[in-house]
């Protein structure tokens, strides 16, 4: 059986249930409208945001060690993004992703196209999106923020 791992809403009347061994969108009545199964310890990373849902799981397929999807309420997902660093953290706010990874940061927008990176965001352990396009780096005693116009990061566009 699935152990729960958080409930998000996807909008009035769906939510996403992410679980050890899979992730289903259910509707108010009950009714499952999609699910994605995997392995357990498969899950790598998930994050609701705009009333969707990012989820990144490990990946067997090429040099992809996680691919992340976008799902919505309709149980439509987006094509997978292949992530070949080791996923570190994600945040997404519905409009936009923050991807961090063992080798940086990558911004991507709403259509999973990349838009900056900041490759001096390794080694950080957290990230944040703020309402201004821009992102907050955790690391164990401070905090960091970048954008696009850091001296740090290169435009992907």
């Amino acid at each position: 059986s699935v152990v729960p791992l958080a409930v998000g809403y996807l909008d009035g009347s769906t939510v996403a249930v992410v679980g050890d061994y899979s992730t289903s969108i259910i509707n108010r009545k009950g009714e499952i409208i999609t699910t994605i199964s995997y392995s357990v310890d498969d899950l790598n990373a998930y994050c609701f945001g705009g009333g969707k849902l990012a989820l990144a799981i490990h990946s067997y397929s090429g040099q992809a060690r996680s691919e992340l999807t976008i799902l919505e309420a309709s149980g439509a997902q987006s094509e997978p993004l292949a992530i070949e660093e080791e996923l570190q953290a994600i945040d997404y706010d519905g409009a936009r992703l923050a991807l961090l990874t063992s080798s940086g940061l990558t911004v991507y927008d709403s259509a999973l196209r990349p838009l900056w990176a900041n490759t001096s965001a390794a080694g950080a352990g957290g990230v944040g999106l703020t309402g201004d396009g821009g992102v907050w780096l955790t690391y164990p005693k401070q905090a960091t923020f970048v954008s696009a116009a850091s001296d740090t990061s290169e435009e992907l566009k």
